[in-house]
């Protein structure tokens, strides 16, 4: 399972950070994932409870942020919602458009208690 692999890297990574920083037990993480990624958000953050159940980290709440596949074209220069299944730009018809949002897996904030 993909989504656990992931879990337990960002476990790892709010450890990792609570090592280095000696911030006191963290309280908040918010991820971004992108709906082209191939991670399916729910998943993830099952994994992420299941990961921290019964630790020191069973109180963080686990944000995530679904971001939405967006094209541009780079004929028309458009940007828009695009289907996975369809690339072709609403505007003028080009096939040729240029993945701007939506295969992000980012860690964007680790909020820590003092």
């Amino acid at each position: 399972m993909y989504e656990l692999t992931l879990a337990s890297s960002i476990v790892e990574l709010v450890r990792s950070e609570q090592r280095a920083h000696a911030r006191g037990l963290p309280r908040r993480i918010s991820v971004r994932v992108g709906e082209f990624s191939g991670v399916d958000p729910e998943t993830l953050r099952s994994g992420v409870e299941a990961l921290v159940r019964e630790t020191d980290l069973a109180g963080m709440k686990l944000e995530i942020e679904k971001v939405p596949h967006r094209r541009q074209c780079p004929t028309c220069r458009r940007e828009y919602d695009a289907s996975p299944w369809d690339p072709r730009c609403p505007e003028c018809g080009d096939t040729h458009t240029v993945l701007t949002s939506g295969n992000e897996l980012d860690v964007r904030v680790l909020e820590s208690q003092p």
